[in-house]
C-alpha cells in the first residue's frame, strides 16, 4: 500500500518533510500577500506593488522547482511575450 502522505511529495522529487517546508512557505506568502491586497482595496495608498511583488516571488520560486515545465507555465510565458512585444521601448540616443 503506498503511502498517502508521500505519494504527491515522491512524485516530485521530494521528501514529506522538504514538501512541507515549500507547501507552508507558499501558503504563507499567499496569506501575508492576500492580507496586503486586502489592505491595499480599502486604503489604495498603502501596499501599492507588494501583493504583485510576492506573487510574482511565488510564480518564479514555484516554476524555478518544477521538474519539468507544465503547459500552464508555457501559457503565462506566451501571455508575457505577446505583451513584451507590444511594449514600446524608446531607442537609445547613438551620439554620432
Amino acid at each position: 500500500m503506498k503511502n498517502i502522505f508521500t505519494k504527491h511529495p515522491h512524485s516530485i522529487g521530494e521528501t514529506y518533510f522538504e514538501h512541507m517546508k515549500f507547501a507552508s512557505y507558499f501558503g504563507f506568502n499567499m496569506v501575508l500577500g492576500g492580507l496586503a491586497c486586502l489592505i491595499h482595496a480599502i486604503f489604495p495608498f498603502f501596499f501599492q506593488k507588494t501583493g504583485s511583488n510576492i506573487l510574482l516571488a511565488m510564480t518564479y520560486h514555484f516554476v524555478d522547482r518544477m521538474p519539468t515545465i507544465e503547459p500552464r507555465v508555457v501559457e503565462i510565458s506566451q501571455l508575457v511575450a505577446s505583451k513584451r512585444a507590444s511594449v514600446f521601448v524608446p531607442p537609445q540616443n547613438i551620439s554620432s
